[in-house]
């Protein structure tokens, strides 16, 4: 197995669903998809709702959840150059507003990868 084969299985994973998805999920979203599943338990064992209503309920929101995880392009966006001048320029801006000294011979190099 050379480096290529690495780079490729890396890759792989690196691009998968698993990854897209555990990547998007925070302890929050976990803890309100269980309160939502106790809840609707209950609610539909009690007879406050229908079960057709509230598996219905589930899907949906299985369906948004999924459909905002993979809604997003899998190639990463250059940052145009201007923007990156500003976001420079304003990091400047702020370090001389604060008193931090910068030598004045120093040189401050923006480099664009891509």
């Amino acid at each position: 197995m050379g480096k290529e084969d690495d780079y490729r299985i890396w890759k792989k994973r690196k691009d998968s669903w698993w990854t897209k998805i555990t990547k998007q999920v925070k302890p929050v979203h976990v803890i309100g998809i269980a309160i939502l599943i106790f809840l609707g338990n209950y609610w539909t064992s009690t007879g406050k709702i229908n079960p057709q209503f509230f598996f219905g309920m589930v899907i949906a929101f299985g369906v948004l959840f999924l459909f905002l995880i993979f809604r997003e392009s899998p190639d990463s966006k250059l940052i145009p150059e201007h923007i990156i001048k500003e976001i420079g320029y304003e990091a400047l801006e702020e370090k001389r507003r604060k008193g931090i000294e910068i030598p004045f011979d120093c040189e401050v190099k923006v480099t664009l990868v891509g």
